[in-house]
C-alpha cells in the first residue's frame, strides 16, 4: 500500500513539480491550494503525512496547524513544514505548532524526502512501542 501525502501550498507551479516528483518517488499525493482546502481534503480522506507551506491565503500554515492539533481525529497526522521562511526565522513558531520536521523550500528535494522518511519511521516506531505495551 502506498503512503498517502497531502501537499498544501498556494504556488501552483511548485505544487505541480513537487507533486510529480513525490509521485515518482512512490507516494500517493493529493494537493490543496491553501489551509481551508487542506482541511476539507483531510476530513474526506485518510493521509499518512502532510507537507505544508506556512504562508498561504485564506488559512495559513500556522493557523492550519492550530486547527488540526485541536481535532482528535487529525492531530496525530505528522506534518512536515516546507517553507520559504528560514529554519532560524521559524524555529520558535515551529516548536509551538508541534510539527514533526521543517525543510526550507530552496532545499534539495532529497532533503524533503529524507524528512518524510524520518518522520514516518519515527511515527511507526512510536506506534509499534505503544502496541507492544497495550
Amino acid at each position: 500500500m502506498s503512503i498517502r501525502l497531502l501537499l498544501i501550498d498556494d504556488e501552483d507551479d511548485f505544487v505541480e513539480i513537487l507533486g510529480d516528483w513525490l509521485k515518482f518517488k512512490g507516494y500517493d499525493v493529493a494537493t490543496a491550494s491553501d489551509g481551508i482546502d487542506g482541511l476539507e481534503k483531510l476530513r474526506t480522506g485518510e493521509y499518512d503525512l502532510i507537507v505544508l507551506d506556512l504562508m498561504m491565503p485564506r488559512l495559513d500554515g500556522y493557523e492550519f496547524c492550530r486547527v488540526i492539533k485541536k481535532d482528535d481525529g487529525l492531530k496525530n497526522i505528522p506534518i512536515v513544514i516546507l517553507s520559504a521562511i528560514t529554519r532560524l526565522g521559524a524555529s520558535g513558531l515551529i516548536k509551538d505548532l508541534g510539527v514533526d520536521a521543517f525543510v526550507e523550500k530552496m532545499a534539495d528535494h532529497d532533503e524533503l524526502a529524507g524528512a518524510i522518511t524520518s518522520v514516518l519511521a519515527a511515527r511507526k516506531t512510536a506506534n509499534d512501542r505503544e502496541e507492544a505495551y497495550n
